[in-house]
């Protein structure tokens, strides 16, 4: 495994002071080992001389139903009032996370408001929350918005998506929270985030060490880094559970 994805992995299983939600922790996603000396992946476990891999335990291991998503996920789909649908639904709007209870947005792909290809600038003037630069407003492409963060949110709000207006960009570990390390390009569940393209999405959290960057995580390699405020990227908006 590759150092970075295993650094990942340790912060989505310990971090939980970080992330605060109304359940818990998501798994990895990983339920495959790889060898002793790191020269293969994708066996079965466990592998002799390798004890003690991600893929043996955890919720991959303890709620591996694939009924309601991979391995440990465990997913629910909405409908554009916020209500449940079953997983046969062949359209849904939003997506709830059962193990965390954050409630999540689906992307289109309909050059509409929340289409896939859209990204933004990060963008937000309070100097209490913003680590000490606001970043770039409207520096983004899109279409129904400011091309912004800020912008983006406020237009989804406005539009009462699932019937709600407490639509926010989501913390760095939150954003982690549905990152499926089994896969890549993207690295989530399609089944029920379709339409996510294999690029960097904006969290809301920013960087410690730079205030003009604020913290991305990929969706193509799982892969967490610092991107500069004034680079436009993707954003997938979260709201906390009922």
């Amino acid at each position: 495994m590759h150092p970075l994805r295993y650094l990942i992995n340790l912060l989505l299983l310990y971090s939980i002071a970080s992330f605060a939600v109304a359940a818990g922790l998501n798994d990895t996603g990983i339920t495959r080992c790889g060898s002793a000396d790191g020269s293969s992946n994708n066996l079965d476990c466990p592998v002799a001389g390798a004890p003690g891999q991600d893929a043996e335990s955890g919720r991959d291991v303890t709620h591996n139903d694939p009924s309601d998503g991979h391995a440990g996920f465990s997913f629910t789909k909405l409908d554009a009032n916020g209500n449940p649908l079953p997983a046969s639904a062949t359209t849904w709007v939003c997506v709830k996370d059962n193990v965390t209870g954050l409630i999540w947005e689906v992307k289109t792909d309909d050059n509409g408001l929340r289409d896939k290809d859209w990204e933004y600038t990060w963008y937000n003037p309070n100097p209490a929350t913003n680590g000490g630069n606001a970043g770039k407003q409207n520096g983004g492409t899109c279409q129904g918005a400011r091309c912004d963060t800020e912008g983006y949110v406020q237009a989804v709000n406005a539009q009462g998506l699932c019937g709600a207006k407490d639509w926010r960009l989501p913390k760095r570990m939150e954003l982690m929270s549905i990152v499926n390390n089994a896969r890549s390009n993207p690295s989530i569940d399609i089944a029920y985030f379709p339409n996510t393209p294999g690029t960097w999405f904006w969290s809301s959290s920013p960087h410690a060490d730079a205030s003009n960057n604020a913290w991305n995580v990929s969706f193509s390699s799982g892969d967490v880094d610092g991107y500069l405020k004034d680079r436009p990227s993707a954003v997938r908006l979260v709201r906390a559970g009922q």
